[in-house]
């Protein structure tokens, strides 16, 4: 993977994180009981949504059904858990001609259709906290991708991510995500329901292993991620 001067890079862009993708070896199992959204056949893709402060953040639970494919080596490699984000902006096109000629992320997926461009990028060679400090790493994201950073976090235009350092002998991926919840009453209600399922610690919900955390905020305020 080469190298890049922060100099060099293009201004970032206003950018929407649009899905969360977990992947898992049984569909059935660990994903709190909700409407699914879309069911692919020949994957066993399948996903459902949740609104966060009058937006909706997708979440996708792959299941791999067939041999050899890219969550099915991750399955193997690292076991369940979060798999990939999703995000949109408004110049994918010009921050592809940005990243390949520079080496700073090699695409394994492309398609464009009407004025719609999707570009996936594999995610061996982008930094991580195990390889530079959080802080780095929110950096290396904000020049490649053009994500703005709010101090060391990526500032989506409906949520916010950072980064953790890694600990030894513990896989690499997505850890945990905090919503903000409107009003006591959610907030418990919230919690209530995820015991029902068996799936509530001590103030969280366990989804694949991923810790999705809740914050109680006050009557009015917008939820957020």
């Amino acid at each position: 993977m080469a190298s890049f001067s922060p100099q060099s890079a293009i201004t970032p862009a206003l950018t929407r994180l649009r899905q969360v993708a977990f992947v898992m070896e049984d569909r059935e199992g660990q994903v709190p009981r909700t409407e699914v959204v879309y069911v692919d056949p020949w994957n066993c893709y399948y996903h459902f949504a949740v609104t966060v402060g009058g937006d909706v953040i997708e979440t996708w639970v792959v299941s791999p059904i067939k041999q050899n494919t890219t969550a099915g080596r991750l399955l193997s490699k690292r076991g369940e858990g979060g798999y990939m984000v999703i995000m949109q902006t408004e110049d994918a096109a010009r921050r592809r001609a940005y990243i390949e000629p520079k080496g700073l992320g090699r695409v394994i997926f492309s398609h464009e259709q009407d004025n719609a461009l999707c570009v996936q990028y594999h995610p061996k060679g982008i930094k991580a906290p195990g390889d530079v400090d959080h802080e780095a790493a929110s950096r290396e994201w904000e020049d490649i991708f053009g994500i703005p950073r709010s101090r060391d976090l990526l500032a989506f235009t409906n949520a916010q991510m950072g980064f953790i350092r890694g600990v030894g002998g513990q896989p690499d991926g997505l850890a945990s995500i905090t919503t903000g919840v409107e009003g006591r009453d959610e907030f418990n209600a919230i919690l209530d329901r995820a015991r029902e399922e068996g799936l509530c610690g001590d103030g969280w919900i366990n989804i694949l292993g991923v810790k999705l955390y809740f914050t109680c905020m006050g009557e009015g305020a917008k939820t957020k991620l």
